[in-house]
């Protein structure tokens, strides 16, 4: 399925590109969003990110930071989102 807005081009881009989500949230949102590959601070964040999606690919790194505020997980996905695209 193509999605109009992001086309074509842009899912490929989302599918090959790597981000870093700093909270469940934020991980939720890019494995949603078609990102192929997402480091995570924790396992819970891993298995909820492959339950969401099991085509991302998804490493944990300990060292990241785990936020929970809500609005700098989204500000943080929309980052990465128009960063993968070149917006």
């Amino acid at each position: 399925m193509v999605l109009p807005v992001v086309g074509g081009v842009g899912q490929e881009r989302l599918r090959r590109a790597t981000v870093t989500a700093h909270s469940e949230l934020a991980a939720l949102y890019l494995a949603g969003a078609g990102f192929g590959q997402l480091i995570v601070p924790s396992e819970t964040i891993a298995n909820a990110v492959r339950a969401l999606n099991p085509l991302v690919r998804v490493t944990v790194d300990p060292t990241q930071v785990d936020s929970d505020e809500p609005r700098a997980a989204v500000e943080e996905a929309l980052r990465a989102v128009k960063a993968a695209l070149e917006l």
